[in-house]
This record gives C-alpha cells, structure tokens and sequence, in this order.
C-alpha cells in the first residue's frame, strides 16, 4: 500500500502489536503561507520536516503501552472535552469495523503510537501516527495520516484534516450531549464555533495526557515551533473557499 502523502510504501498487514517491519516515510514540507487578497497580513507557515521510519517493538515494554494509553485517552491542542481515541473513533469508527492501537521507535529512537482503522477486505485503511515530544513526554505531536480519502499533499492539507478530524468529532459530541435540548445544542454549536476563531490552526496538531497541567494551546513551543498567526476558523473557512472556488483563491495556501 503506498502514501498519497509520502509515496512510499508500508505494510498494511501490521495489525497487532508484535509483528514487525513497518516502514512509514514522510516526505519534508515546508509551506509558505502567503496572504493574496482578503487581508493585509502577510504570515508566513513553518513546519518540520519529518521522518519516521519504524522499528516495532519484539517484547512488550510498560513504557510503550504506557504511552497509548496516554494518547488515546489525551486531548488534542484545546479539546478538552473529547479524548484523541473519542476523536479518531467519531470519524473513522462509523467506516471501519476494525481499530488497532500499537507503538515503536523511530530511526531516532522516539517513540511513536499508531492508530490504524480497518476492514476485513484489501481496501486501504486509515493510518494516523502520533510521537511522543523528547522534551515532555505528557505532550505529543499527530505527526503523520494517511488516510485514501483525504489526500495530503503539504503542511496546509495537514493541518485541514487535522482541524477538520476534532471540529467533526467535537460537533458530534455537542448534538449527543444536547439532543434533548434545542437550545442547549445550538449554545453548544455557536460556543464552539467562537472558539475556533480564537485558537490558532497549529493547536490541534499537538496533543498532551489528561492530567496536562500546562499551556495546551502552546505545546508546539516545547517541539521548538511557533503559532502560525491563521486561527482555526480562518483556516478552516479558507478550505471551504478553496474548495469552492479553487486554490488560486486560497489566502494561505
């Protein structure tokens, strides 16, 4: 099976925790997020080029399931009210009959959590990475998805499906806490929307454990990166336009 990220090629029969030899590549991007019409400030995207090239884990390790459990059960950037896990499985558990969580090292010896979504047929499944920061291991970084339907090509496609991954999930969550409550849901919905204007798009991208006592809305300052200055509903909005009208619209792209 091969990334339409990456184009490289992994072994999509890996879906218990001792098999061996997966190989995932992400290709380096770096995005100039240049502003063409709709607003004065020009702001320019950086991000990291990286590369996972796994090695799996033989024999069990407490520190490894450990960090699955801190994954799944975390929070990405400030959606404090649905666990990574909660929000994977709100996209992907209605498509996919099966999930399968793992980990292992990289070349580089950090340590990495997957999650991969799947059917019993030869059809791709969805495959969302996540590795665990050198400088805080309660925070970690969604650093890799491959997803058929959602091809990504650079940084700005990555953030998309990673904002577009916990507005979906988050929005779903408000219509079940509230569907007894018209009111209560539509609160939910405008509460949620104003938010998205105020959290910058890089946020969703970092996530950190349950018991996270720091700065959510910061974690990529502790892997050494900056916000973008784009929030979340600028950057979500400009997709939509994008999508529209074309990406020779795009402020960002």
């Amino acid at each position: 099976m091969y990334s339409e990220y990456c184009r490289n090629e992994f072994n999509d029969e890996n879906t218990t925790t001792n098999e061996t030899n997966i190989t995932t590549e992400s290709k380096s991007t770096t995005s100039d997020v240049k502003k063409r019409k709709r607003k004065h400030l020009i702001i320019s995207l950086i991000t990291t080029a990286v590369l996972l090239v796994f090695a799996w884990a033989i024999t069990p390790n407490n520190n490894g399931d450990d960090s699955v459990a801190m994954v799944q059960n975390g929070y990405l950037g400030v959606y404090t009210d649905i666990t990574v896990k909660e929000t994977l499985d709100a996209t992907y558990g209605s498509i996919y009959s099966n999930s399968n969580w793992d980990w292992g090292y990289s070349d580089s010896k950090e340590l990495v959590v997957q999650a991969y979504y799947y059917n019993e047929t030869e059809v791709p499944g969805v495959l969302v990475q996540f590795t665990v920061l050198e400088n805080d291991d309660e925070c970690f970084e969604v650093s890799y998805i491959e997803d058929p339907d959602m091809p990504i090509e650079d940084t700005y496609d990555f953030l998309v499906a990673v904002n577009g991954l916990c507005i979906q999930a988050h929005n779903e969550k408000i219509a079940a806490d509230n569907e007894d409550s018209i009111i209560g849901m539509i609160g939910g919905a405008f509460k949620n929307q104003a938010k998205l204007y105020d959290t910058d798009s890089i946020c969703a991208s970092y996530g950190a454990s349950a018991d996270y006592d720091g700065n959510r809305s910061r974690i990529c300052e502790i892997d050494g990166y900056t916000l973008t200055g784009i929030s979340t509903g600028d950057l979500m909005d400009d997709a939509m336009y994008c999508n529209i009208f074309g990406e020779e619209y795009s402020e960002y792209k």
